[in-house]
């Protein structure tokens, strides 16, 4: 009996490590504590489940490195430390994560790529600039690496468009103001728009100088709440 239950014990453990080596650590520790403690196999529990650990510590630690190393647009450091992955004495890291990672470094390269022309369409201004440049930052998805930088330039855009608008308010160009608001996508959520609408409709009545075009410039100015921006 005591024998057949130390062959048990080995069983459980290797189905222990095919689980871990499947990248489910949490399982293949559960399935490994199974073992019952008065067994002579369970001594090899303990060894098993630190070895198991371990491990998975310094794929994690890679795979950490390697992340930062994306972030910071370090390329090549980026990709040495995701070659070490192969090295660790788990397949699913070895293989899985490895691939994954690589795909992620290739994905990061592609987007900050986009980033740097969108970056430079917008430091050289002019709608169709800003406008093409957020665009672009608008494609990069959330769970991106560089979500957070796609963010800070469609911000910086948006704010470029307002100056812009704002400026020719004051100068009172409004076929410039309603040409510049009606290409804008809603996706910016810019809340003055409707409002510079109907002050560039407004103006542009005055501008008649006519007693209907007052008119119509008081009316339409009257649409625009108090608290609008």
């Amino acid at each position: 009996v005591e024998h057949n239950a130390e062959k048990w014990a080995e069983e459980i453990l290797n189905i222990g490590e095919q689980k871990f080596q499947e990248g489910n650590i949490k399982d293949s520790i559960e399935m490994a504590r199974k073992v019952p403690q008065h067994l002579e196999a369970y001594k090899l529990v303990d060894a098993r489940v630190k070895k198991w650990e371990s491990i998975w510590t310094e794929a994690e630690n890679i795979y950490n490195k390697t992340d930062k190393s994306i972030r910071d647009a370090n390329w090549n450091q980026a990709f040495l430390w995701a070659v070490q992955l192969t090295n660790v004495q788990n397949r699913y890291w070895a293989t899985n994560k490895y691939e994954e990672t690589v795909a992620n470094i290739k994905l990061a390269q592609e987007e900050n790529a986009k980033l740097e022309g969108a970056f430079a369409q917008l430091k050289r201004g002019g709608t169709d600039n800003i406008l093409a440049a957020i665009a672009k930052a608008q494609e990069i998805k959330e769970e991106s690496y560089a979500y957070k930088q796609a963010q800070e330039l469609i911000a910086k855009g948006k704010n470029k468009i307002v100056v812009d608008i704002e400026h020719n308010i004051a100068n009172r160009n409004w076929d410039r103001v309603l040409e510049v608001v009606n290409r804008l996508p809603a996706s910016l959520g810019l809340a003055q728009v409707a409002d510079w609408n109907k002050l560039a409709g407004a103006g542009s009545s005055a501008d008649l100088d006519t007693v209907t075009g007052f008119e119509d410039a008081i009316a339409q100015a009257a649409q625009i709440e108090a608290q609008s921006p």
